[in-house]
């Protein structure tokens, strides 16, 4: 169990770094961009490449972050109008870690079918191949189905400790 909660803390430390380090650098592209284009220095069609592929890593790697640490935006309408901790709590979540998981492994799907296709192609202005814009979109999507998949897990347990308490107190 420890060798999980390293892995999990070093895979999100490695998603912060990423995701940081991209934003970091699309802000030095964009304000490097903005003064070339402004004093009409030089062409720079090829910071606009890099700030395309910065984009995507800060994207698809800030949102398996955020699904990591389930800090997304979620509608709690269902959630407030239930017994908290009840069992049609447990059941809602149990549904909405369903439907989430079956949108990212098609999204997994998608993503290896884009990185697939891609496989020839490269950038126009620094040939870098087009599969690095790919990337980020079935990793990110594998991180998110263990992380959905372990929440799953947890509520299908949740749920499983909840009736057996209650076939122990109908034996009763």
């Amino acid at each position: 169990m420890r060798l999980l909660i390293l892995i999990d803390q070093i895979i999100g430390k490695t998603l912060k770094w990423i995701t940081c380090t991209c934003l970091l650098l699309v802000s030095v592209q964009l304000t490097v961009g903005i003064i070339v284009r402004y004093f009409r220095l030089t062409s720079i069609a090829r910071f606009d490449e890099l700030v395309e592929l910065f984009f995507c890593w800060i994207i698809f790697f800030g949102a398996a972050l955020v699904v990591r640490d389930w800090s997304h935006l979620r509608v709690e309408f269902l959630e407030l109008l239930l017994p908290r901790g009840g069992k049609a709590a447990k059941y809602l979540r149990f549904m909405l870690y369903c439907l989430s998981l079956l949108f990212v492994l098609f999204f997994v799907k998608s993503g290896i079918v884009l990185f697939s296709v891609s496989g020839a192609m490269s950038s126009e202005m620094l040939r870098l191949p087009r599969r690095l814009w790919y990337l980020p979109i079935p990793v990110s999507g594998l991180l998110m189905v263990a992380y959905i998949s372990k929440e799953l897990v947890g509520v299908v347990l949740d749920l499983r400790k909840g009736n057996k308490l209650n076939n122990q107190e109908e034996k009763r």
